[in-house]
């Protein structure tokens, strides 16, 4: 019979950490939610589509580190911002770690042009469906029906709501 394991054992294996964040762009198009997707153009991941997603720098709060990322990969600045009450999870095999990633919804009423970063090729306005089928990892086509079903089909509770 195998023995129970040690305090000390149950601590190895992989780090769980969270040093990413992701954030879902809606704007409403012709009476239609729409998700902003970008195609990355730099590994890596090259060539694949997703929503914007960056990394929580030292001294930030995620909720900043989503903002500047917005900022940074699209030159967008959101009318309404809020928490997605959603936390993306993977394994980062080249870093071996488990990353939790916190989600964040952004609503663009206004007509801001898009100026996407070096690190990205084409950006789209694309139904939750498509989205959905274009993104490639699981959490985010999860988090995107999430966003669908309590932001877009419902009103999002502004206790979740991020002001700054």
């Amino acid at each position: 019979m195998k023995e129970e394991n040690s305090p000390e054992d149950l601590l190895q294996g992989v780090p769980i950490t969270a040093p990413f964040i992701s954030v879902y762009l809606i704007k409403h198009i012709e009476g239609q939610a729409r998700f902003l997707i970008i195609k990355r153009d730099r590994e890596p991941y090259k060539n694949i589509w997703q929503p914007v997603t960056g990394r929580i720098e030292k001294g930030e709060k995620a909720w900043q580190a989503a903002l500047r990322e917005i900022k940074e990969e699209t030159g967008l600045t959101p009318d309404r911002f809020y928490s997605a009450n959603f936390i993306e999870k993977f394994y980062d095999l080249k870093n071996e770690v488990i990353a939790h990633c916190p989600a964040f919804v952004g609503f663009m009423d206004n007509d801001m042009e898009i100026r996407l970063s070096v690190e990205h090729s084409k950006s789209r306005w694309v139904k939750a469906d498509e989205a959905i089928e274009k993104v490639v990892f699981t959490e985010q086509k999860k988090a995107i029906a999430h966003v669908k079903k309590y932001y877009i089909d419902d009103t999002p509770p502004e206790f979740l709501r991020v002001t700054y």
